[in-house]
């Protein structure tokens, strides 16, 4: 069974400042990204223990509130302070 660990790291609450972080130890395939209810359909895979800054796979420069992340077709939902 494969079991998909990421976690959103937020070090502000801009596209820069957020990274999606696989913790697992296999890799996440991420298809598709959600930015304040906005979807944005991406190809990425992220290896184990890897790191992502979000701004590099989708264009977005308002504040963010909300990021899902669908990741080996389960769906993530974080909030962003």
């Amino acid at each position: 069974m494969l079991l998909t660990k990421i976690s959103l790291i937020d070090t502000g609450n801009n596209m820069n400042q957020l990274y999606i972080y696989n913790y697992g130890n296999s890799a996440v395939n991420i298809s598709k990204i959600f930015i304040n209810k906005v979807e944005y359909k991406v190809s990425f895979s992220l290896p184990e223990n890897g790191m992502v800054k979000l701004s590099s796979l989708v264009n977005f420069s308002k504040n963010v509130n909300t990021v899902g992340i669908c990741a080996n077709g389960n769906l993530y939902v974080f909030y962003v302070k």
